[in-house]
Order: structure tokens, then sequence, then C-alpha cells
């Protein structure tokens, strides 16, 4: 269980950090923390900077409309992915020509498939509509690799998007020995005297009792072991050394 604890602290640690980091976004002055991010907003990233949520990319710095990310840390991969930004928002003057166009993005609801993504973008002024696919898209904890920067809209953030949909709760390592000890053993509170700890063994066709006194400190420990496989009637004795050694661990 301690190593399962620290586990937690490690990962409670990275994510803090993730949380923590500042980006530019688009038409304001003071950076943002990636916990703050909202659906809607226009995210300005930098090369070898971390993607902080999901986003669709708009408009790419040095203005080819293409650029490459990094995507090990979602899908172990080491391939680079080329995204590409539709025509129609590449085309702008600068990034903050971004904020005076009306486009409105339907995305589909937030889902599991890291390869997968239908959207439509619709231009209000002209009445166009495009779509936005797989190729036009950024998941989160990706890295931008290529070009200056880019900027995109953010469209999922927190539990929805497709790292935390694909992150599964972490599970308590619990071996085969501890499950077959809380099975045979039963622990009680026992005001701090001297405990007296009955061991009782069960052999196929025999019966042998130990009794002992031995300080518990607040637990007193009963163990009853029956042994059905008839292999144990002609290794009994390696048994009981077996049990007296877990016992006085138990007892120490």
């Amino acid at each position: 269980m301690g190593r399962e604890a620290l586990d937690d602290i490690a990962r409670r640690r990275r994510d803090t950090e993730a949380n923590s980091e500042f980006y530019h976004l688009i038409g304001q002055h003071q950076p943002v923390r990636s916990r703050d991010l909202k659906v809607g907003d226009l995210i300005k990233i930098h090369k070898d900077q971390r993607v902080p949520a999901d986003i669709m990319l708009l408009r790419t710095g040095d203005g080819t409309g293409e650029a490459f990310i990094r995507t090990d840390q979602l899908d172990g991969e080491t391939d680079w992915k080329l995204r590409t930004a539709l025509g129609v928002t590449q085309a702008g003057s600068d990034d903050d020509a971004l904020l005076g166009n009306d486009f409105t993005l339907t995305a589909e609801t937030p889902m599991r498939d890291i390869h997968k993504f239908n959207g439509k973008l619709l231009q209000s002024s002209t009445d166009q509509h495009f779509g936005v696919g797989i190729d036009n898209m950024m998941w989160a904890n990706t890295v931008l690799a290529s070009g200056p920067c880019i900027v995109g809209v953010v469209v999922y953030t927190g539990i929805e998007t497709r790292q935390a949909q694909n992150t599964s709760k972490a599970r308590v390592k619990f071996g085969l020995l501890e499950s077959e000890i809380n099975n045979l053993s039963k622990v009680t509170s026992y005001p701090g005297k001297r405990a007296d700890v009955d061991f009782m063994y069960h052999y196929i066709g025999s019966q042998h009792t130990t009794r002992c006194a031995a300080y518990t400190g607040v637990y007193m420990v009963y163990f009853n072991i029956t042994v059905l496989d008839p292999f144990f009637n002609h290794h009994s004795n390696q048994v009981c050394c077996d049990l007296n050694a877990l016992l006085i661990l138990v007892c120490a």
C-alpha cells in the first residue's frame, strides 16, 4: 500500500505542475494557467510546448497551415502526426484577425476514440459550412513539434478531453498472499495487555494445537488454517515451520 501511496503522490505532483503551466490567449495580455482554460478560448502554443486541452488548429505561425505534433505521451507512437488548418481560418492577416470572424464550431460529444472526430465550422457572415476532422485536431498532452507557433480554439477541457476519457482508475496492487491472509485471519482490538494467541492447525486425519503468550500491543490475531490437499500430509513439518514464521512476524 505504501508504494501505491507514493505513486499517487507523484501523480498528483505531475498533475499540479501541468495544471499550473501558463499559456497566452489571443486578445488578452495576461497569461492564463492551463487549469483556467475554457471552451472557446483562442490559445497560442509555441514549439515544444504541451497542448493543454483538446483544440482545433486554426492558424500556424509560418503561414503554411501545417504543423506536426508528437503523440507519444498519448498513444505511445513516436512518429510525428501532421495537422492542418482550414483555409478559411489560415487566411487571416494575423492572429488577432481570428477574433473578428464570426465562426461557430459544432463538435460531437466527448468520446474515447483518439483517431476520430466529426465537427462542423460555420462562418455566419457567409453562411458557409466547413467540415472539421481528425486532421484539424490536436489532443491534450501532445506536443507541438514543428513551426514557431500555432493558434487553436479550445474544444474540450478537463475530463472531456481524449486523454482523460482514456485514463482508467489506478488499481491497488493486491497479491494472492495478501488475499489468502485476509481470508484466514481476523484482527480485533485488544487493550494493551498480554495477549494469548491460539494457533490451530488442521490437517487431514490429524489435528495439532499450539498455545503461546506474546505481547501484541493492540491486536490479537487468530489463525484457523485448513489444508485440504493430501500432499501436505507428507510435508506437515515444513508447513508448520512456514506458519510459525508468519505468526512471529505478525506478533512481533
